[in-house]
């Protein structure tokens, strides 16, 4: 009896790290894939924070809208993304001094439960 409920204590573990797994794979992808959007769109279509910028400029993206345009003097916070029913990564893009700084944080799951995972990556360009 006592091997028996140290097995099954084993394997339950087991199939909540798996578990962990699953939501963590699923939070670094929704981040890498944000930062890949966020560089595409910055580098390729140049369409993040241009220069003659709006204060209340409102730039479409597919799943939702984009919130842009927080402008400080010589300090531009102008990007943050999530889609507006499922929220999977928050993009937030700085640019300051001719440098470029995204972060990404993805998102496990669409709730906020103490059970949602999250997972960043950041670049400075």
């Amino acid at each position: 009896m006592t091997i028996s409920l140290g097995i099954f204590n084993i394997i339950f573990t087991e199939l909540q790290i798996s578990g962990e797994l699953s939501r963590s794979f699923r939070a670094l992808y929704a981040s890498d894939q944000g930062l890949e959007y966020a560089l595409y769109r910055d580098l390729v279509l140049g369409d993040i924070c241009p220069m003659n910028s709006s204060p209340d400029a409102e730039t479409p993206c597919p799943g939702g809208a984009l919130s842009i345009y927080l402008d400080t003097p010589g300090f531009i916070n102008c990007f943050t993304f999530g889609y507006l029913d499922s929220r999977i990564a928050d993009i937030t893009v700085i640019k300051f001094g001719g440098q470029s700084k995204i972060k990404s944080v993805g998102h496990s799951d669409c709730t906020s439960s103490f059970r949602t995972v999250k997972r960043a990556f950041q670049i400075i360009y």
